[in-house]
């Protein structure tokens, strides 16, 4: 109970905007083997949430990893891919081959958006047009954004 106590202060931190607390006190939790499963597992995946919202490319990766080898059966691990699929497009110098592999693993993640997916599933779409822009792919690009109009018709991406 004290742990679930700590993670709600935790997260009341990360929406006060205070994230060095926040990241702090979610650090604590994951790392204490005391903590219950699930508030490690939240900590963890919160950690992660600030590695993106900073741009700490190497974190993202890193926190994803690690997130997914622990938890391969957590709901959140459809953004924990959105995460590092930001992460590979964050680099500028990300070869044709591994920009290559991103597009199905993009595609697959559109076909089955999860039902909290609705803050972040637009980007999808976003980083895949990026992708095929980057590979010279340009006329992929329309039919894609054909794609995002009739699966979130009620998006402000157009």
């Amino acid at each position: 109970l004290a742990d679930n106590a700590r993670l709600s202060l935790a997260e009341s931190e990360l929406i006060a905007d205070r994230r060095e607390a926040a990241r702090a006190a979610f650090e604590s939790l994951r790392a204490d083997p005391k903590s219950d499963a699930g508030v490690r597992e939240r900590a963890h995946y919160q950690l992660l949430v600030i590695a993106l919202e900073e741009a700490r490319w190497a974190d993202v990766l890193t926190l994803g990893a690690e997130f997914r080898q622990n938890y391969p059966e957590s709901p959140t691990l459809a953004y924990v891919d959105y995460a590092a699929a930001e992460s590979v497009l964050a680099d500028p110098q990300a070869s044709n081959e591994r920009l290559e592999q991103l597009i199905p693993r993009l595609q697959g993640m559109m076909a089955t958006l999860p039902a909290d997916s609705e803050g972040w599933a637009p980007r999808l779409w976003v980083l895949t047009a990026e992708t095929l822009f980057r590979l010279k792919r340009y006329d992929e690009v329309p039919p894609l954004l054909e794609d995002l109009r009739s699966k979130l018709p009620t998006t402000t991406l157009r």
